[in-house]
């Protein structure tokens, strides 16, 4: 169903249902609805400030066209969120930017997403937008909300929000904004329409029901999750930057029965409840996504969430939901339907069942290309096929992900997965956060390196117990040569450890060697 038509539907049928929340502050469906128009009035008006020979110095991306763009930087949220649930029911582009990025890259992205609008409470944003000579209209949250305000209520009735086209483009997602020049890509309603059938259908999202998603909306996980639970009539509980202690007791304290989060919040959660002496005990689903899930974090949080099914999937934000696994170590994923799979060798040949190569996808949500402004390079090729670069092989019907390129290494000439090493070396008690990569060798070219992040209050894991276990579950070419330990990884956003930084602290000696 359509997000629009779902949110004026429930409006209009229980207008106090609650659609975001944060634990303190909750804003419903009827006042989504009611306020739509007045961001509408207030979103026009700072378009009208826009001279025309500002516009000219704005590079808008061929993707987006005229569509104006609207940049959100913000501190809380549920701030964030109010303002993509509203202008969702209008001809607008919304682009959320982690208020945590670096400066440089918040800017880069604004410039090269083509915003004619920037929202945020970060003055040094502001202040490096004018500097750089930004043409746009930048308003803080407090001047916005102040103008809100000045909205009459003829005004707010003049432009109700409505059911867009399906075609019409209405997010715009940067793949990272720490590391590398950020690449934007567009998601059509058409295609995250076909996503929220998945979640009715898979992913246990319903109405009324109240999902919690802790971690910065920047993060395409946490902006779908509020996307499908908008688009299914749910209520959604967000968290500004994942915080264990605080999120237990929010999951303890409040009615959440979803809960939609990255693997590396699990052991987390089960940590602290675990201190706590509490059970999660309304939660009836956990839907984790962006790596498979190894057996060890799933034993771990079921322990403390005895309900709940767990259930892990595979997917990329360009191109949608492609498999998921509810047991086991999350190694062998079974492909969502109404999708084809194929994978490919570095000539685009298809290879035999087993081999390894590049996975390709052809589903209904997949995305075109990156936006004009961040490259252009292509999702979908002329074929049909979509792909991220992910390295995968079939067996059985099933997917079994080996991460991206870099995570494939060549040592003695044997071709290795990291992946596949690590997913492994997680279920070795103590070494359940790791991360495995590789140093040169003059003999073999490279060598396996383990970086275990140490648990506070618990032993170092022995490195010969280590080894032997690891001779028993792998190949002797999987098994690491070396192993260290980390006080912590370096990680993403959304809590994925960022191997390229984990070997350059290695090769810094940042790590004790066990």
């Amino acid at each position: 169903m359509p997000y629009t038509r779902t949110v004026l539907e429930v409006a209009s049928n229980e207008p106090e249902r609650v659609a975001l929340t944060d634990g303190v502050r909750s804003i419903t469906y009827g006042d989504l609805s009611s306020s739509s128009g007045a961001h509408k009035a207030v979103v026009d008006s700072l378009l009208g400030q826009i001279s025309v020979e500002a516009l000219s110095g704005i590079t808008f991306a061929d993707e987006i066209g005229d569509i104006p763009v609207i940049s959100i930087s913000l501190t809380h949220v549920l701030d964030s969120a109010e303002l993509v649930a509203v202008l969702a029911g209008y001809r607008t582009v919304t682009s959320v930017l982690d208020p945590l990025w670096p400066i440089e890259h918040r800017v880069r992205s604004i410039v090269r997403s083509g915003a004619q609008i920037v929202v945020t409470d970060d003055e040094s944003l502001g202040h490096a937008l004018v500097e750089g000579s930004w043409p746009g209209v930048i308003i803080g949250l407090d001047e916005y909300r102040a103008r809100l305000d000045r909205v009459s209520e003829t005004e707010k009735r003049e432009q109700p929000p409505t059911v867009r086209d399906d075609e019409e483009p209405f997010l715009l997602i940067f793949t990272s904004g720490t590391t590398d020049l950020p690449k934007g890509f567009l998601r059509t309603r058409k295609s995250w329409r076909y996503n929220v059938r998945v979640s009715e259908r898979w992913l246990r999202a319903k109405p009324a029901e109240l999902t919690f998603a802790p971690g910065p909306l920047a993060y395409s996980l946490t902006l779908y999750a509020l996307v499908e639970v908008l688009g299914t009539g749910g209520s959604i509980m967000l968290q500004s930057r994942f915080d264990p202690i605080d999120a237990a007791r929010l999951l303890v304290e409040k009615p959440v029965t979803r809960l939609v989060a990255v693997p590396a919040v699990l052991p987390a959660l089960a940590q602290a409840a675990k201190r706590d002496d509490v059970q999660f005990t309304r939660l009836t689903d956990a839907v984790i996504g962006g790596a498979n899930l190894s057996l060890a974090l799933r034993t771990s949080f079921e322990e403390v969430a005895p309900d709940a099914t767990v259930l892990s999937y595979y997917g990329a934000a360009e191109i949608g939901f492609i498999a998921w696994s509810t047991e086991g170590d999350g190694a062998l994923l079974e492909p969502f339907d109404g999708l084809s799979l194929s994978v490919r060798d570095e000539n685009g040949a298809e290879l035999p069942e087993g081999e390894l190569g590049q996975l390709f996808v052809r589903v209904g949500s997949q995305g075109d290309r990156y936006i004009s402004t961040t490259g252009g390079a292509l999702i979908t090729g002329a074929d049909g096929w979509a792909t991220v670069n992910d390295r995968a092989r079939l067996v059985g019907g099933k997917l079994l992900l080996e991460g991206r390129a870099g995570d494939i290494a060549v040592t003695g000439g044997h071709k290795v997965s990291l992946v596949q090493i690590e997913r492994t070396l997680e279920g070795v008690p103590g070494c359940e956060r790791c991360c495995v990569v590789t140093q040169p060798h003059r003999l073999l070219g490279e060598i396996l390196v383990a970086v275990i992040e140490a648990t506070p209050g618990q032993p170092s894991p022995e490195k010969a117990r280590v080894n032997a276990r690891l001779g028993e579950l792998l190949p002797p070419q999987f098994v690491p040569h070396r192993y260290y330990l980390a006080d912590d990884f370096p990680r993403t956003v959304g809590g994925k450890i960022r191997r390229v930084e984990v070997r350059a602290e290695l090769e810094a000696g940042s790590y004790t060697r066990l």
